[in-house]
């Protein structure tokens, strides 16, 4: 597996995400329906502190900082409550984390063979391939959240 077909899994989700948020506004993007656990707010700040994570494993600059990656994290669900980002930002950093993606893969493909030394789910060790490989589908996972709870404020569905 090379560097480009890792990110198409990223352009994937990355198409899924901006279609399904095109139209969202600031507060639909805070209501967490009936049906749904979180809002779209939280699940694409989840996304992108994953993102910030992955781009700091690749070496690259995450454009997020610890506290704002802490913000979506599960066990800070009542400090995000007081504080979300405001989604227009979100889809910001959306893009932006995409186009730094890009560039890290590009420069790190070399080295998708090293070790993480995290212990994997499955396997022996874990090495950066497979530690981007959970990376795409935790994001596909929670692209597809997004498009649901969309659905479930009443908006058409993009796919």
């Amino acid at each position: 597996m090379t560097a480009t077909d890792l990110f198409r899994a990223f352009q994937f989700t990355q198409l899924t995400l901006s279609r399904n948020l095109d139209d969202v506004t600031e507060e639909e993007s805070l209501v967490v329906p009936e049906g749904s656990e979180n809002s779209i707010n939280w699940l694409l700040g989840h996304v992108l502190a994953a993102r910030a994570q992955l781009l700091r494993l690749l070496g690259a600059e995450s454009g997020w900082s610890e506290d704002q990656i802490l913000l979506y994290s599960p066990e800070n669900r009542e400090r995000f409550a007081r504080e979300p980002m405001a989604i227009s930002r979100l889809k910001s950093a959306l893009d932006d984390s995409q186009r730094a993606i890009e560039a890290a893969l590009r420069d790190f493909e070399p080295r998708l063979s090293e070790s993480t030394g995290r212990k994997p789910l499955f396997g022996e060790g874990e090495t950066v391939l497979h530690r981007l490989l959970f990376l795409a589908c935790h994001e596909a996972y929670h692209a597809g959240q997004i498009g649901l709870t969309r659905r479930l404020l009443g908006k058409p569905g993009q796919f």
